[in-house]
Parts: C-alpha cells; sequence; structure tokens
C-alpha cells in the first residue's frame, strides 16, 4: 500500500480491521512497546510481525493526520470564503496548497512537500494540456471557416448544404 488512503489489501491483518479495533490498537501501542503490542495482540488472537505492526501505527497515524489537515483546511477554506465572500475557487485551491506546502515545511516532512509540489506540476500539466487543445480547437473551426467561406465565394456549394455543414459543426 502507498498511502493512507489506498485501500488495504483483503489480506491486511490490521488495516481491514473495523475503525474501533484500529483505534484501539493505534491507543494501546501510544502506551506500550512494539513487542508488548504484539504480545497484547497475540493474546487476541492476532499473530503478526513486528515490522507489520510499525508498518500499521505509521499508516494509521498518517490517516489519523490526513483526516486531520482535511477538516483544518475545510476551516480555513469556510473562514476565507466568509471574509471574501467574491472568492473564487481557484484562490481556494490556491489556498489549500499554500496550507498544505507550509504544513509539510513546518513538521519537515519532505514527502509531503514533494506531493504538495507534485500536485500543483500536474495541476500546471493538466492547465497546459487544457488550453492547447482548446487552441486546436479554434484553430480547426477557423480551418472549417476559412473553407466554407472560399467555398461560398466561388459558389462550390448551395446555401442548404453550408448551412447544415454549420449546423453541424456548431459554427453558429
Amino acid at each position: 500500500m502507498n498511502a493512507a488512503t489506498d485501500k488495504p489489501r483483503a489480506d491486511s491483518k490490521l488495516k481491514t480491521l473495523p475503525e474501533e479495533r484500529q483505534a484501539d490498537i493505534a491507543e494501546h501501542a501510544r502506551d506500550h512497546t512494539l513487542a508488548e503490542t504484539i504480545e497484547w495482540l497475540s493474546a487476541h488472537g492476532i499473530k503478526l510481525a513486528s515490522s507489520t505492526l510499525s508498518e500499521f501505527l505509521s499508516w494509521y497515524h498518517m490517516k489519523s493526520q490526513l483526516i486531520h489537515n482535511h477538516s483544518a483546511v475545510q476551516a480555513v477554506l469556510e473562514n476565507l470564503t466568509e471574509q471574501n465572500p467574491t472568492i473564487t475557487p481557484e484562490q481556494l485551491n490556491e489556498a489549500g496548497s499554500r496550507f498544505f506546502t507550509a504544513l509539510a515545511l513546518e513538521k519537515k516532512d519532505p514527502r509531503a512537500w514533494y506531493l504538495a509540489q507534485q500536485i500543483a506540476c500536474r495541476k500546471a500539466e493538466i492547465q497546459l494540456e487544457f488550453q492547447k487543445y482548446s487552441d486546436q480547437v479554434q484553430a480547426r473551426k477557423e480551418a472549417i471557416q476559412r473553407q466554407l467561406d472560399a467555398a461560398k465565394s466561388a459558389g462550390g456549394l448551395s446555401p442548404e448544404t453550408i448551412e447544415k455543414i454549420e449546423h453541424e459543426l456548431n459554427l453558429f
């Protein structure tokens, strides 16, 4: 599993447990060593290696942190919207991105910072691809219009045929 939000594998002993049980395990591990927690789980019928428990605890804490961060971002965004009702979705998105980048820097978490930067880059790539597509569509419409204009002036197409082409291409 690569991220805290990915769906756990079906054979995962701890990640497929109910939320309450996962919380119990994380709570117990907070006050006990890995070895003590493994022994405690074994007494409850769950046998696993310390690496499995360690990975679960890391995953669980990251998942909890993401939920907490999401709530914090929602509160910040709601506050921004209340302060400035005319704020655009792009401005709200930018504020959220800045929040997560600042959080990553504050916690000295290079992975979170890297992911925030990757998201920003991917968003820019998507916007660029959309702009390229829009430009291509516009260029194609202009080329078709030039051909239609040339055909009209040369008398090569009947007005009904031209109207049908324009209608089908949504030119007018």
